[in-house]
């Protein structure tokens, strides 16, 4: 049991190889969107416990991010179109073409403008999502004492193969007879649904919690040979998972019941205590985040883990990097 966290009884516990810091991406707080990789396993032998490791994703985290609070500010969308310009104008078509010295000298300039054309499309990208998209509600809320920025959900492969599934079936509006077992635990989903119909998004969140938290925990190693999947909820359902697999299906579980998707992310981060890369869901209810963690039973504000630092967070439109400002 550890100091301030009461019911800790199961959980993730691999072992990672932490992200490097990079001084410029502290400079201007922005953080790159990790994913998931693993540098070594351990298991407890009771209870079964483990974490996630951390795997950098494909892919530049922080183009097109915005920063998320009530006058959002696009963050890499700076570059003017110059060529444009030059395009457009007869005295520039007419001009000779340099010597190819010059022409060489020129090829970075090139380049860096390819660069920025690159970042605006992606600022714009994300401003055509937005108006598309049902954005996500306003908050004040600064999650695990973090400064965010919100991009268009990308390169992030293993969540958007969740996604993609989930959309295509939904796990939860399916017959669920065949994939909890034994039928005692189907029965006892059923009994769930129908006690919290109408009950607050709080008593949704601690019941899905405690139903779920009760699947074993298995690493992917041991279930699909690999050191890094990223499950459905069917396949946790028949197979159980990790840290990031029990906040998915308690994702998708709750939106079942009736919870906005818009108020729950699934949130990737570290456990600095214990030097690990861990996964939670977090909901929004009122005015605070709360966090449903497979290594205990009780849903907790945020304001209670402070140990906990998120790399990055997303739901089935976004996806957030965070950064935790220095203290002054």
């Amino acid at each position: 049991m550890r100091k301030g966290l009461p019911g800790l009884d199961s959980g993730c516990m691999k072992t990672v190889r932490l992200l490097p810091v990079v001084a410029a991406f502290a400079a201007s707080l922005l953080v790159a969107a990790p994913g998931w990789a693993v540098a070594g396993e351990q298991e407890a032998a009771t209870p079964p416990v483990a974490v996630a490791g951390a795997r950098a994703e494909d892919g530049p985290a922080t183009a097109g991010f915005v920063r998320d609070d009530h006058s959002p500010m696009l963050l890499a969308a700076q570059a003017k179109p110059q060529a444009q310009a030059a395009q457009a104008s007869p005295a520039a078509q007419a001009t000779p073409a340099p010597p190819a010295s010059q022409a060489a000298q020129g090829q970075g300039d090139v380049e860096a403008l390819a660069a920025q054309r690159a970042a605006a499309q992606d600022a714009q990208a994300s401003a055509a999502q937005d108006a598309q998209a049902p954005g996500p509600k306003k908050t004040s809320i600064r999650l695990f004492d973090t400064v965010e920025f919100r991009g268009v959900l990308k390169n992030m492969p293993k969540w958007q193969r969740v996604v993609a599934a989930e959309q295509r079936s939904r796990t939860f509006d399916g017959d669920l007879s065949t994939v909890m077992r034994p039928a005692s635990v189907y029965k006892q989903w059923q009994e769930l649904v129908e006690r919290v119909k109408n009950a607050s998004d709080m008593e949704k969140a601690k019941a899905v919690t405690a139903f779920f938290n009760r699947w074993p925990y298995k690493t992917d190693q041991a279930v699909y040979k690999v050191s890094d999947y990223w499950a459905t909820p069917k396949e946790f359902l028949l197979n159980s998972g990790d840290c990031e697999d029990y906040a998915i299906t308690k994702f998708y579980a709750l939106m079942k019941l009736g919870v906005d998707p818009e108020n729950m992310r699934v949130v990737a981060l570290m456990d600095t205590i214990r030097n690990l890369a861990h996964a939670v869901l977090v909901i929004y209810i009122d005015d605070d985040a709360y966090v449903l963690d497979n290594l205990t039973t009780l849903v907790l504000s945020h304001a209670r883990y402070q140990h906990y630092a998120p790399q990055y967070s997303i739901n089935e439109v976004y996806r957030w990097a965070h950064v935790r400002p220095k203290k002054k």
